[in-house]
């Protein structure tokens, strides 16, 4: 019960720093409470660190506030929502600090889940304990800008595992039709 109630308020303290809600009753709390002060500035510090580390190349999982944040702060976002099975076209533009995919699928019964990436058919990498939002039955991940321009055009796969109890399970798979990024001449 104590890492439930750890991790409700991780999860209000991201709320509060991507300005989701009411304000109010964390920064009550916060007032009146050292510890969760401490807790809150130490999340704020990362928070106003994201958009920065993204522009020098970090891929990371993301929550929808969080995206939206970045956005806020001047990251350019390229978005791709992908239902199960579904294919995209997708590119990447001079404009674009980092894509996005969203991904929809069941995750009911997924107590984590990861996502395993081919290129052309060659296993590329796998991205350990995305963000997900049951709520909304989305996993999302985004891409560093500057890493998918280096791409060359190639059909991806993405395929969502739920993993848990010493066994994983196909939840979904994806498929990405990348167009290269041509710098111009």
């Amino acid at each position: 019960i104590e890492r439930v109630v750890l991790i409700r308020a991780e999860l209000e303290m991201i709320a509060y720093w991507a300005r989701e809600g009411d304000p109010a009753p964390v920064e009550d709390h916060a007032f009146a409470c050292d510890a969760c002060a401490r807790s809150l500035e130490r999340f704020g510090a990362i928070a106003r660190a994201i958009p920065d580390a993204v522009r020098r190349g970090l891929t990371t999982g993301a929550i929808a506030g969080l995206v939206a944040r970045m956005e806020r702060d001047g990251l350019r976002a390229r978005h791709y929502r992908l239902a199960p099975g579904g294919s995209v076209q997708c590119t990447i533009t001079p404009d674009d600090d980092l894509l996005v995919a969203w991904f929809t699928a069941d995750l009911a019964n997924a107590a984590r889940v990861d996502a395993t990436w081919t290129m052309n058919g060659v296993p590329i990498g796998r991205f350990e304990d995305i963000a997900i939002d049951r709520a909304h039955e989305l996993a999302i991940i985004s891409i560093d800008g500057a890493m998918a321009k280096a791409w060359p055009d190639h059909v991806a796969i993405v395929t969502l595992v739920a993993v848990g109890d010493g066994a994983e399970r196909p939840l979904a798979a994806y498929t990405f039709d990348h167009t290269a990024f041509k710098a111009p001449a």
